[in-house]
């Protein structure tokens, strides 16, 4: 995780760097913000709980930190999210299903 964040603070150093970080960030804080979204938790809860690809995931992730993040980053550079993926519902939601329908 340590390295994680230290990539993170690195990527926001050169965007200040390079004069694209958005106002009013510190940079503890944007990196901190960049390591949160990229976590593990994250990626768990979104492609396995909410049925996410992968592809939808990293889309979504480089949008939501372009716009926090990057001063003037225009909305077209990243692709419009695709539709949600049919999935199987998780073990928590049949077990859920199973006991409001007493089966």
């Amino acid at each position: 995780m340590r390295q994680r964040h230290t990539a993170c603070t690195r990527i926001v150093k050169r965007l200040r760097d390079e004069g694209s970080l958005a106002p009013g960030w510190r940079i503890a804080d944007a990196a901190d913000v960049l390591w949160e979204l990229s976590s593990i938790r994250t990626w768990e809860d979104l492609t396995r709980d909410r049925g996410w690809t992968k592809q939808r995931y990293t889309r979504l992730l480089q949008r939501v930190a372009r716009r926090a993040l990057i001063t003037g980053a225009p909305d077209g550079q990243v692709a419009a999210p695709e539709p949600p993926a049919r999935r199987e519902p998780s073990k928590q939601r049949k077990r859920q299903q199973r006991r409001n329908t007493g089966g």
